[in-house]
């Protein structure tokens, strides 16, 4: 059984939250298909990818920089491009039993036009998995509201001719509803990212506290995950909100005696250090009057290690969604910041029976930042609780994707 896997989920783009997801894809599938052979399309194929998942990456169709796709399509189809790009595309896609497209296949972060885009992308996969006549399918899919008519079209292609598609949450079946695209194929789950193992080996955190030269001290430990939101903030925006998060850390140990780690949840800046959690931490910390009390991991871990930073943690205050998963799997109370985009927490929180610890960060003046805060701190027992009920639920439909893909393959094959 030879499997081939693209989209935004993997990409390879040193991101926790898509390890993660990945993760349960390829756990899964090989737990329904013993010895399956899987293979990744992916930004950047290198060994440290192929080693952690027992995979093999190959070039997917982007630039190795955003820089080297100005003015050009995907790469491969460009006048002069070398064909080794497509060559062992092709010859990956002949091999192939199964394809997979993962991820958010339809976002409009970045404009789709003719062989650029996340949603032409996907649109291609599907046709050649259709050429070369493979079974396809979607997983894990997270939509928001799709926007443009050319984007609506390419989705109901790709959605409709799959043999299944799974999904995060209703608000995507929704999406694609409003969209007109046809839900018959449909299955709405969780987040695969909740089919990870939490990890509460404590001589992995205290290695990488070790590199990192950081000792925590016997005060309560708040994570802190922020992200640049790059796409959406403009001109003096992430400033503005870069000094109102730190105003916030610096009530945070304030309040409550306590020091920050900040934990990135990616560490990627090829294209622009935005796009680094780091960055923005640092940028954070600089803003800060308690920088002593505020500790950064400044190293890039992939996610075992990350994930046992989670067990110090009596606290997470973040505005990325996979950071407040991780929260979850290690029943960790949460603040998840709304930075303008509620849609990427209030399924994950409705369903957990939790909607009241979504704040939003960029519309809310400081002093109710800080009210909730402490609102959500003091009610951390009963926060607990809950999130401990409803956990063993999300792990069992995490698994539920590639239990439903191997089933739709099975029947697409007899």
């Amino acid at each position: 059984m030879n499997i081939l896997i693209g989209g935004s989920s993997p990409s390879e783009t040193n991101n926790r939250g898509d390890e993660a997801v990945f993760n349960t894809f390829c756990e899964g599938m090989r737990q329904e298909f013993p010895g399956c052979r899987i293979t990744s399309l992916v930004r950047h194929p290198n060994a440290d990818w192929d080693r952690l998942f027992d995979v093999k990456s190959i070039r997917n169709f982007d630039h190795e920089t955003r820089e080297q796709s100005l003015g050009r399509i995907f790469n491969g189809f460009n006048p002069g491009d070398p064909d080794n790009i497509l060559r062992v595309m092709r010859q990956a896609l002949q091999e192939s039993d199964l394809v997979v497209i993962g991820g958010s296949p339809f976002e409009e972060i970045a404009e789709n036009s003719f062989l650029r885009g996340e949603a032409y992308y996907s649109g291609l996969l599907a046709l050649f998995a259709i050429f070369f006549q493979k079974p396809f399918v979607i997983y894990g899919m997270k939509q928001s509201a799709i926007k443009k008519e050319l984007t609506k079209n390419i989705a109901k292609f790709v959605c409709e001719n799959a043999k299944v598609v799974t999904l995060r949450e209703e608000s995507s079946r929704e999406s694609l509803v409003e969209a007109g695209i046809s839900d018959s194929n449909v299955h709405v789950l969780v987040d695969p990212a909740f089919g990870i193992s939490p990890v509460f080996e404590m001589e992995n955190a205290k290695a990488v506290l070790q590199k990192e030269g950081i000792e925590l001290g016997a005060k309560p430990v708040i994570g802190v995950t922020f992200r640049h939101m790059y796409w959406m903030w403009k001109g003096a925006d992430f400033h503005l909100n870069t000094q109102k998060m730190a105003d916030l850390c610096d009530y945070v140990i304030e309040q409550f005696g306590a020091q920050i780690l900040f934990i990135p949840n990616q560490c990627y800046n090829i294209d622009t250090p935005k796009q680094d959690d780091r960055f923005s931490h640092q940028k954070v910390h600089e803003c800060m009057q308690n920088k002593k009390a505020a500790l950064l991991i400044q190293g890039d871990y992939r996610l075992p290690d990350t994930l046992a930073l989670f067990q110090l943690l009596d606290m997470v205050i973040a505005n990325r969604r996979h950071t407040c998963v991780f929260a979850v799997l290690h029943n960790i109370p949460m603040v998840a910041l709304n930075m303008g985009n509620p849609w990427n927490f209030l399924p994950i929180l409705d369903t957990l029976s939790i909607p009241e610890v979504i704040m939003n960060f960029v519309d809310a003046p400081l002093a109710d930042l800080k009210t909730g805060i402490k609102q959500i701190h003091d009610n951390a027992a009963a926060l607990k609780k809950t999130l401990a009920a409803k956990l063993p639920e999300h792990q069992q439909k995490a698994h539920q994707h590639t239990k439903i893909i191997s089933e739709a393959y099975r029947g697409s094959v007899q």
